[in-house]
């Protein structure tokens, strides 16, 4: 039986001590996506919002590329995001196998 998170209302296998490490050095700071940290100019409101749980999701799914134990895993981690976002996280989680290999 794997280690698990739970994430949402699934369980999301955990991630390797070498993938936390990975993550760690290579991935962004969730805190880069934010309108004010990035210096635009902010719409507000609901726009804002969902723009910026763009970045979120997208940093989410690199962070499962980075830390993931398998295809499998990986992907039942993803299968956790919202279906509104999951596209997003599926491409930062691209980037992050891309960078793997």
């Amino acid at each position: 039986m794997t280690r698990a998170t739970r994430e949402g209302s699934r369980l999301a296998p955990r991630p390797t001590l070498l993938g936390t490490l990975r993550n760690r050095i290579l991935a962004p700071d969730p805190r880069e996506v934010t309108f004010e940290k990035r210096g635009f100019q902010a719409p507000g409101g609901e726009q804002q919002a969902n723009l910026e749980m763009v970045g979120l999701m997208f940093l989410k799914g690199f962070g499962y590329g980075m830390t993931g134990r398998g295809t499998t895993g990986i992907e039942e981690s993803l299968e956790t995001i919202e279906p509104a976002f999951r596209g997003f996280a599926y491409e930062g989680c691209s980037m992050a196998l891309a960078v793997r290999d």
